[in-house]
């Protein structure tokens, strides 16, 4: 499934499988080998085309090829992970970046702050809190994949990791933003506020203290993650299947440093 992309799974699917039917069909009857005259199968904008002798057991395949292919097979694989379950699995992570957040709206020199910081720098802490997370997550779970045969097979999925766990944690901060903006909007009187900050205080500054709140719950966050169990964060991350590789090979890596070691 994901080599059919992030979306419009279903059309894809059974065009797919029709094609592959009719093809099959055609080559029997005509009793000629398969994928000769077939390179421009979904057209010539599409990164589909059908490859010979790819494996030694099988004589034609219906591949991705090209950047485009990887792209779509590296879409179909974040959106089989469905990095929005991130969410409500890092429950922990969650109640410690609530909190950090909370400590920005309840002071004063944290409103000064987000005020005098310009829209460019506040990207820049959310970028950078954000990344923190994925790191955090990624090292801190052994999540990263190690050099296997296949270089290009460790990219992505190398690439699929930090994709999907981005996806989430961004999910995670849009949540802390909301909860941010409610609770300040909620608490903080507009008067008071741009008494605070000496000039008068309006939506736009309420969303400034937001982001910033939210960047600083966002690094707490990231520590608050290691309190969240192994298998809880691979459920987040991963899908039922890329799960069962994951395990896998790492019962596979353990089994070779035991046998090592013996020696």
């Amino acid at each position: 499934m994901p080599a059919l992309g992030a979306w419009r799974l279903r059309k894809r699917l059974r065009d797919t499988v029709l094609y592959l039917i009719g093809e099959l069909g055609k080559s029997r009857i005509l009793e000629r080998p398969a994928g000769r005259e077939r390179r421009e199968v979904g057209g010539k904008l599409r990164p589909v085309r059908w490859v010979d002798h790819p494996d030694a057991e099988i004589e034609v395949s219906l591949a991705l090829v090209g950047w485009r292919g990887r792209l779509r097979l590296l879409a179909g694989m974040i959106r089989d992970n469905k990095p929005w379950r991130l969410v409500p699995e890092l429950s922990t992570a969650l109640a410690a970046g609530s909190a950090a957040a909370a400590f920005g709206i309840f002071y004063g020199s944290i409103w000064a702050l987000a005020d005098a910081l310009s829209p460019l720098r506040q990207m820049f802490i959310s970028l950078l809190a954000m990344g923190s997370m994925v790191v955090w997550l990624i090292l801190y779970n052994r999540l990263w994949e190690r050099r296997s045969a296949s270089k290009e097979k460790t990219i992505l999925y190398n690439a699929s990791t930090v994709a999907s766990l981005l996806c989430g944690v961004a999910a995670a901060y849009l949540v802390l933003f909301a909860v941010s903006f409610v609770g300040a909007f909620t608490v903080i009187e507009p008067d008071y506020l741009g008494q605070s900050l000496g000039h008068p205080a309006g939506i736009v500054e309420y969303l400034k203290l937001a982001w910033l709140s939210s960047s600083l719950g966002t690094f707490a966050g990231a520590l608050g993650s290691s309190l969240e169990s192994e298998d809880a964060v691979y459920r987040a991350a991963y899908s039922r299947r890329e799960r069962q590789r994951r395990q896998h090979a790492r019962q596979r890596r353990e089994q070779e440093e035991r046998e090592h070691h013996e020696e």
